[in-house]
């Protein structure tokens, strides 16, 4: 057994079994015990909902201006209601003439699932080949008997996969990052894979590092201290990856540090024989660390493969218009421009991400997303909603939701009203796609008084009903009809998942009353990364991840400075260092500086 393991390790240049300092791949494979179910409810999460510090912390004149202006407010509608009785008049003038645009506005949603499920297909699975039919393509009979199927799959991919790299962002993730770095190990070699650590603290405040480490020793590792700043952490790693392998390093797939990339993966290069098509967008399936999955859980992906429905209808007319924040492929160049445009603000940054490459033009058109519907990523989804950290409630009122209210200009208006050069097609869906998300928004503000104008009405509730019941109607055809087998959900789940979207239409107008007393004071509006590396008001962080690039691999940095250059970016605090020291920084920089001018001068 030992000499067939040697003789594989030799035949497919790739390591089966690592030293004692790191797991071997079959480690996927070993159960690792069976958490606990949490409970439902934490004592800690319910007083943090009635704590009143955070109607005034942090205290300064923005806080004051904006309570004073909200006291204005309420103080004027209460004079006009003392003076002219104005609620009376407002129920009066609903009750006749905003039925029937309460029910348009109802039924959009409902017509947009309808219009999506007409027109989206979705690509038959591609059977799994025996792995001895797979190896004959490339061995003897002899040494196909030999190889195992894992082992074949793994040196496809990695062969498929020279020109991939893998970057998972993460903080405080030693809970969850093993099974994120195993999934990734069958599709790239480790040295290909960067965890991107960053936080507040100085030094990592938890065993990450330490952890990969038992892994596989070659997965490269970085903790960029004192940022606290996903954003800033991946520019700084993708640009220390472009400055080391400008030419045979050209994607990055970029994913969370609770994602499972899927052993079937393969990425779709044909895509990018579209030179305008500038990354790629995966579907997700919501899973847990709990057997079998929650109701809570199989809601949630359910919701998440609706959502991916759209998605593919927007992919139908080439108008896919942001990526998942969970899962996504992208040319390292175009990666790099778009986080340097990114003004580095955690909510929303995947939204951020999507609207600024689509002000991006290349010499075939607007650039463009491409969705790969032919297999799903699995993220970790939170398991209660109002349970330990984190949960539902937490997930929608404080990020996600919050997010669309804080950044409403930026996220939802802006890109309705701006950016139409677009195919004929392609702008009637996004733009249609837009008119929605700030439909979705203005309903969360108008439900709490819509509720109470018209709470006694039996046509309104009527509405509501009916509503709903078309919407299962809907899901139930989308589970059964449109979704492939194995995708599918059972019938408990397509039957709750009516009031499970009354429950997130309820946490958006928390979410719109919290941005209104509590985090709307505080939000940042901070510039884009490069403006602020322009004017002194940032620097990136100057370390290199760990075990660094080979001194064999360092390919020519000039490629590198040159972009920094083309952007008002080349000062020696901005370069990702491939030595601990400065002074070799500052020598690369003067060498590169010294061939400019002779080539100027020649």
């Amino acid at each position: 057994m030992q000499k067939s393991q040697e003789n594989l390790e030799e035949k497919l240049s790739i390591p089966v079994r690592e030293s004692t300092h790191s797991a071997p791949l079959s480690l996927m494979s070993i159960p690792q015990g069976q958490p606990s179910e949490p409970p439902g409810m934490n004592a800690e999460f319910l007083l943090s909902l009635i704590d009143p510090r955070p109607l005034c912390i942090p205290f300064n004149r923005k806080r004051v201006i904006w309570w004073l202006a909200l006291t204005g407010l309420i103080a004027s509608y209460a004079v006009l209601e003392w003076q002219t009785g104005i609620t009376s008049s407002i129920h009066h003038a609903l009750s006749y003439s905003s039925l029937p645009l309460m029910l348009l506005l109802l039924l959009y949603e409902p017509l947009m699932l309808a219009f999506a499920l007409a027109l989206v297909k979705y690509p038959e699975p591609e059977p799994d080949r025996d792995p001895l039919e797979r190896a004959e393509e490339g061995h003897s009979k002899q040494d196909s008997a030999e190889l195992t199927q894992e082992l074949v799959l793994q040196r496809e991919a990695y062969e498929r996969n020279q020109a991939l790299v893998v970057l998972i962002p993460c903080h405080k993730s030693i809970e969850v990052i093993r099974e994120t770095v195993l999934s990734c190990l069958p599709h790239v070699p480790p040295k290909r894979i960067y965890v991107v650590d960053n936080g507040l603290e100085e030094i990592a405040p938890d065993g990450t590092h330490e952890l990969i480490r038992t892994i596989n020793s070659e997965v490269r590792y970085v903790y960029y201290g004192n940022t606290g700043n996903k954003t800033i952490a991946l520019l700084t790693a993708i640009q220390y990856i472009h400055h080391h392998h400008p030419d045979n390093i050209q994607y990055a797939l970029l994913i969370d540090d609770d994602v499972r990339i899927p052993r079937q993966y393969k990425v779709r290069y044909d895509f990018f024989s579209d030179e305008a098509v500038q990354g790629i967008v995966y579907p997700l399936r919501a899973i847990s660390d709990f057997k079998p999955h929650s109701l809570l859980t199989r809601l949630q992906d359910l919701e998440y493969q609706l959502s991916d429905l759209d998605m593919a209808f927007l992919d139908r007319t080439h108008s896919v218009i942001r990526p998942h924040g969970a899962a996504s492929l992208w040319r390292i160049k175009t990666l790099i421009e778009v986080l340097l445009h990114h003004n580095a603000v955690f909510k929303g940054d995947d939204v951020m991400m999507g609207l600024i490459l689509q002000r991006m033009r290349t010499a075939q058109g607007p650039a463009k997303l491409r969705l790969d519907l032919n297999c799903c990523f699995e993220t970790q989804a939170p398991h209660t909603i109002l349970g330990p950290s984190p949960n539902l409630y937490e997930q929608r009122v404080r990020s996600w939701n919050e997010a669309q209210f804080l950044y409403f200009w930026n996220l939802s208006l802006k890109p309705l009203l701006t950016v139409w050069q677009r195919p004929c097609l392609s702008l009637l869906a996004i733009k249609n796609h837009q008119l929605y998300n700030v439909h979705a928004q203005f309903m969360h503000v108008l439900r709490l008084p819509l509720l109470i104008a018209f709470s006694t009405s039996p046509v309104y509730w009527g509405m509501q009903v009916g509503s709903s019941l078309l919407q299962g109607l809907l899901v139930a055809g989308f589970n059964y009809l449109k979704l492939p087998k194995e995708r599918r959900n059972d019938w408990i789940t397509v039957g709750s998942y009516p009031a499970y979207s009354w429950l997130n239409a309820s946490f958006g107008t928390l979410s719109f009353l919290r941005v209104l007393f509590v985090s709307g004071p505080a939000a940042p509006y901070p510039r884009s990364i490069q403006t602020r590396i322009q004017h002194h008001q940032l620097a990136l962080p100057n370390v290199a991840p760990s075990p660094k690039t080979p001194a064999s691999d360092i390919q020519s940095q000039k490629t590198a400075m040159t972009h920094l250059r083309s952007h008002g970016l080349f000062r020696p605090s901005s370069l990702p260092r491939h030595d601990e020291t400065q002074e070799a920084i500052e020598e690369d920089i003067i060498e590169f500086e010294s061939v400019e001018r002779r080539s100027e001068f020649n």
